[in-house]
């Protein structure tokens, strides 16, 4: 499914049309970390759920729980 009506910004556009401050890349890394780890590991059944929901998803291996800690066949 496409939805052809939904706006979208991209995160840097140069200097013309960004942001016009330089992004923190470290703030970014504990970002990614803590938003990985609230929806990943603290809302485990959530995360799952929702992908499997919209299953299959472009480039998702079919094996990708095997990916995550303690949900795989694995683990």
């Amino acid at each position: 499914m496409v939805n052809k009506n939904c706006w979208y910004a991209h995160l840097h556009k140069g200097k013309k049309y960004g942001r016009m401050y330089d992004l923190n890349w470290e703030e970014k890394k504990a970002g990614d970390a803590y938003s990985y780890d609230f929806f990943v590991n603290q809302n485990r059944e959530a995360f799952v759920a929702l992908v499997e929901k919209f299953m299959p998803l472009p480039n998702f291996p079919k094996n990708w729980k095997d990916y995550l800690p303690g949900i795989g066949e694995g683990s």
